[in-house]
């Protein structure tokens, strides 16, 4: 509702500076024309119109200036749509009226997403283009889908903030995805890579990556964020200082990851307690390389064997000399799950070492 009223307040602004524009225009035009008669205009009678003209120019180029970077935001990332050589268009089945991406149906087969019941899956898959296959066909919505209710506000929406609308259905690319398991798997571009395999295959499916036994959980790599120096539109920012993502590889020994994965609330003990001011310092100087919070953070991830999934951990924190599983943070405070000394100084010694 807040962005609905702010737009509101952009199209109030853009219009009352338009008015007062061309009433400056108007009058400016009017007094040119008295004066080429021959009649008599006060100086100020022109200044007042052109102070107005100029000032709602400006203020005319706030909403201007807004909306345009929105259009800008909502394109700049569109990727444009590949069409499989085969032309077979499939469509997204229809519940409740919408469409709904969780399945969809190929030669007379229903493929699931594998997000269909998160809570019992601990993996994501690791995919990239060298992983497809030429695509098979393209899918898109139902031409039977009934438009929203507020479909006139939307598409006006749409318009005003992407310089389009929803009127040509948005489409996608179905993937097959290469695999050493005799099973078509397919993978579709939703602005995010969706993962699909055959209903009669989903447990299996998930059974395989969610098993440690299918993982390589002593070559390692781990991920941290530190300052940096460069110089790119892209890279994200904290404090308006810019910062990387650097990964290391790294060997330990069997079991450690096992440690420190899953549910560490029922191993460990968790421990609130205010950052000390140093790494306070440290963040807010954000010299390149420097830790993005002060202390030294890893994130550690596991390969599977096949290459096409990982597992991760909580985030490790070092504090003090101490490492800690990382629960929560809020202020100045943060709340971690405290590792006893022997496994303590073994992460310091490899992971934090790395």
């Amino acid at each position: 509702m807040g962005v609905v009223f702010f737009v509101a307040f952009m199209g109030f602004l853009f219009i009352s500076a338009l008015f007062f524009i061309i009433l400056s225009t108007s009058s400016m035009i009017l007094i040119n024309v008295f004066r080429k008669k021959g009649k008599f205009t006060k100086k100020r009678w022109i200044v007042i119109p052109v102070i107005i003209l100029v000032f709602n120019i400006l203020v005319g180029l706030i909403p201007v200036g807004f909306f345009a970077f929105m259009r800008y935001q909502n394109n700049h990332d569109i990727i444009p749509v590949v069409y499989a050589k085969s032309g077979e268009v499939l469509f997204w089945p229809i519940e409740d009226e919408v469409s709904t991406y969780n399945w969809f149906e190929i030669d007379g087969v229903k493929y699931v997403s594998y997000y269909g019941s998160s809570s019992e899956i601990r993996f994501q898959f690791d995919l990239d283009d060298s992983d497809f296959e030429e695509p098979v066909a393209n899918i898109t919505d139902s031409p039977e889908v009934k438009e929203e209710e507020y479909n006139l506000f939307g598409k006006f929406m749409m318009l005003l903030l992407a310089g389009r609308t929803k009127d040509k259905p948005e489409i996608s690319t179905v993937y097959p995805l290469k695999n050493d398991k005799g099973v078509n798997l397919f993978v579709i571009d939703l602005n995010h890579y969706a993962f699909y395999c055959p209903e009669s295959n989903l447990d299996s499916i998930k059974a395989y990556y969610n098993d440690f036994d299918n993982y390589d959980l002593q070559n390692l790599s781990c991920k941290y964020n530190v300052y940096t120096d460069e110089n790119n539109d892209k890279l994200y920012k904290k404090n308006d200082t810019p910062f990387i993502e650097v990964e290391t590889n790294f060997t330990i020994k069997s079991g450690i990851f096992e440690e420190i994965y899953g549910d560490v609330e029922s191993k460990y003990k968790l421990k609130h307690f205010k950052i000390p001011d140093k790494y306070v310092e440290i963040e807010e100087k954000a010299e390149p390389g420097s830790p993005v919070y002060g202390f030294e953070e890893r994130k550690l991830y596991a390969k599977s064997y096949d290459g096409k999934a990982f597992i991760e951990t909580y985030t490790l924190m070092l504090i003090d000399g101490q490492v800690y599983i990382e629960y929560g943070a809020k202020s100045d405070y943060i709340s971690g799950y405290l590792l006893p000394s022997e496994l303590n100084q073994y992460l310091i010694d490899t992971v934090f070492a790395s």
